[in-house]
């Protein structure tokens, strides 16, 4: 049964989400704007290295410095962009908020936010549906790298968009990404 949540049970929740993730964190904002509480959580889940999946998803492309320094810091974690993403969810493998609050201090601290909060064992379909659906972001998105401090480089993972917004860098797939996006591709049709 979804559990309604006020600002900062929201925050609470957040952290909860974070700290009790034992296979994998999904955040998903249109801002990559990330408070230093939550930085320091994915680095520290990052470090002890026990999450098989660590991903942003974010809908605005104007990144500041400050915020690829902490990027880079996180080796593990995965960035993807969608530009007219507007949506904001936070979730591990048991739990999922879906919110109108923001990942950055202003929203926690200013704003009356309102969210959900559900389980994965009491509302499997909620759960598997807003799973599906960050994966058709993800798929749909753009997977940025951050090799460069100065600079991301977009490049494409699984787009069959055959135009694309963003001026993209084609890499070629590894053998492992190649059998997934088959195997993807196979089961969509």
């Amino acid at each position: 049964m979804p559990k309604f949540l006020d600002t900062q049970a929201i925050s609470h929740e957040l952290m909860t989400v974070i700290k009790e993730a034992k296979e994998k964190i999904i955040l998903v904002s249109p801002y990559l704007k990330v408070n230093s509480q939550i930085q320091e959580r994915l680095k520290t889940k990052s470090k002890i290295g026990t999450l098989a999946e660590m991903v942003i998803v974010y809908g605005k492309s104007e990144l500041k410095q400050s915020e690829l320094e902490w990027i880079k810091e996180i080796d593990d974690l995965k960035i993807y962009e969608k530009s007219n993403l507007h949506a904001k969810c936070y979730l591990n493998e048991d739990k999922a908020i879906i919110c109108s609050m923001n990942l950055y201090d202003y929203s926690q601290q200013n704003n009356i936010e309102m969210g959900i909060l559900i389980t994965k064992h009491h509302d499997r379909e909620a759960y598997e549906s807003l799973i599906e659906e960050i994966n058709n972001i993800k798929v749909n998105g753009v997977r940025m790298r951050f090799d460069s401090l100065n600079q991301p480089a977009p490049i494409m993972i699984a787009n069959h968009s055959s135009t694309l917004v963003h001026s993209i860098e084609k890499h070629e797939l590894t053998a492992d990404q190649k059998l997934k996006f088959q195997i993807l591709k196979n089961w969509r049709y």
